[in-house]
């Protein structure tokens, strides 16, 4: 069945559940029956999506199975996602947190904080993979849940290193989604959040490029020779802490500020609770350089890194509102002002 055909609720289900694997036939039965109900009516509370107290009980028990896992029921959705991913030249893998609140569900142990701290519930991270140009969804390519651990007290900056992160939950989807097939691109989109160097660097070591938002005003060179080569690797020798000798390095946000506009568009803003709707005059630059990674133990290893950076910024904003900026780094090359311009629409 061709995906991209508008479904009913009972198709989908069969075509996403009618796989999956839970140690019995009657199981996998029971998740397409469960699943065409709620498609029927997503907003819907489970007892409304069931409709009869005989259905919601067997919903109950199914779901409260060992065997019945949320990774056995989305693998086959993933395995599907994944197979028409390897169709496309070119997929944009979209990356974010999702917090899911159960502050209602004050009894439920095994949860986490969430938002400040004063409500508890768990993180998901979902990686839905797009086709540019159409923005076809083809699904979600990875997808893990998790739980956010406060800070041990009195951690020490070393601990802090040496623990796992929650930030490296970006890096275990690259890990999971691994290499696209030959010929294929795909593409690690991020917010802030993913402006993580070990992030970057895994996607490229496994053959995938990224765009994100810059959140790091990090130490930049204007050497753009592949900083992956052995020659690159010879000549780069990271200054240690107190080192005076040498020049001052350079950062990314002084130099890429200094960048002259090469074009620019009206952007169409939505409103928001802070701010009306408004159309903005927006300005593009574009430029490369090598990215040199953080200096301490954990990223010792890491390489320099060539990448395009495009800013978008507005030049005169109305009077009291902030001035639009952002600031892209991608490993996809960008050579004129309309593949700037790309990177940006995504």
């Amino acid at each position: 069945m061709n995906p991209s055909t508008i479904l009913s609720a009972r198709q989908w289900a069969e075509y996403t559940f009618g796989t999956v694997r839970l140690g019995d036939q009657r199981r996998t039965k029971r998740a397409v029956e469960i699943a065409s109900a709620i498609a029927h009516d997503p907003a819907a509370s489970l007892p409304a999506q069931m409709q009869d107290k005989t259905a919601l009980e067997a919903a109950y028990r199914f779901l409260q199975t060992p065997d019945v896992t949320y990774e056995q029921l989305i693998r086959p959705h993933v395995e599907q996602t994944r197979a028409q991913a390897r169709k496309h030249k070119q997929v944009l893998l979209i990356q974010d947190t999702t917090s899911l609140d159960d502050q209602q569900h004050l009894t439920t142990r095994g949860l986490g904080p969430i938002a400040n701290g004063t409500h508890h519930g768990y993180l998901v991270q979902s990686v839905l993979a797009v086709v540019p140009g159409s923005r076809e969804v083809l699904g979600l390519m990875h997808q893990e849940a998790f739980l956010r651990k406060s800070a041990p007290e009195g951690e020490t900056r070393r601990e802090r290193r040496e623990r796992e992160r929650e930030s490296q939950v970006w890096e275990h989807s690259v890990q999971a989604i691994r290499r696209p097939p030959e010929g294929v691109q795909w593409i690690h989109v991020g917010d802030r959040y993913s402006d993580m160097f070990s992030f970057l660097s895994l996607c490229r070591q496994q053959s995938c490029d990224f765009v994100v938002r810059a959140a790091q005003d990090r130490c930049v060179d204007l050497r753009v020779e592949q900083a992956d080569t052995p020659v690159a690797r010879r000549s780069y020798h990271p200054r240690r802490s107190g080192q005076q000798d040498g020049p001052k390095p350079l950062h990314l946000f002084e130099v890429v500020r200094n960048w002259s506009a090469m074009g620019e568009q009206e952007l169409h803003l939505e409103a928001t609770k802070q701010a009306k709707a408004r159309v903005a005059r927006v300005v593009i630059s574009f430029g490369c350089l090598r990215l040199l990674p953080p200096q301490n133990p954990q990223t010792s290893e890491l390489r320099p890194l060539v990448v395009w950076v495009v800013r978008v910024w507005e030049p005169e904003p109305p009077e009291g509102v902030e001035r639009l900026e952002w600031i892209l780094l991608t490993s996809v090359p960008t050579l004129r002002v309309e593949q700037a311009w790309e990177r940006v629409d995504g």
